[in-house]
Parts: C-alpha cells; structure tokens; sequence
C-alpha cells in the first residue's frame, strides 16, 4: 500500500509542476484573468507559477509534503474565489462551460491535497 500511495502522491503532484510550467510560458494567457484592479499582475503570475512548481517538486521528492500542501490548498482557495466563482457568473456559453469545468478541476485538486493533509504519514529516515 506505501507504494501505491507514493506513486499517487506522485502522479497528484505532476500537473501541478506542468500548470506552474504554464505560468511562465503563457503567462499572457493568465493575464486576462485577472482583474485590472490587480497590481503587478505579471509579477503574481510568475510568484504563482513558481510556488505550483516548488510545491510540486517538493510533493514529489517527499520533502515538506505537509507545509506545500497547505500552500497549494491556499492557492487553489483563491482561484476558485476570484478566477473561477467571478467568471462562471460573468461569463456565458461556452466560457461558462469552461470556467465551470476549471472550477470542478480545482475543487478535485483541493480535494485530493486534502486527502493528502490528512492522511501523510512523513516516513523516518
């Protein structure tokens, strides 16, 4: 069962370093999320690419599992507070589709670090 478990954790943790990934490459992209009222918009899409990817790495490696997990958990709060609730209700059609379908990603991947909070077990070395 502990290499099941790593082996998920693993592949739990892998989209989160591609999404991080994403941050950088298509940062234009995530620009027109959000809001104009931000400041510095570029430089919080950059801060939010590399904690996905830190976090990601460090859930992989099994390094500090629990503190980047809760990051994770905090990062994924504030996308479906104020990217994915504002543009469900803003948004029509197909972009409202799309948005609701992010909205449910984001809520398996707030599920699944919770489970992950919950139930890690640090292994000693």
């Amino acid at each position: 069962m502990k290499n099941v478990n790593s082996i998920g954790r693993i592949f739990f943790a892998i989209p989160f370093v591609l999404f991080g990934i994403n941050h950088f490459v298509m940062y234009d992209l995530f620009l027109g999320m959000l809001s104009s009222f931000v400041p510095n918009s570029v430089y919080l899409i950059f801060l939010t690419g590399a904690l996905l990817i830190i976090s990601g790495i460090a859930i992989i490696f099994n390094k500090q599992v629990l503190l980047f997990c809760y990051i994770l958990a905090g990062l994924l709060i504030l996308f479906i507070l104020t990217i994915h609730i504002p543009s469900m209700i803003q948004s029509e059609g197909i972009d409202a589709k799309l948005s609701f379908f992010a909205f449910l990603k984001d809520i398996g991947l707030l599920g699944g670090v919770m489970m992950i909070i919950s139930s890690y077990q640090p292994t000693k070395s």
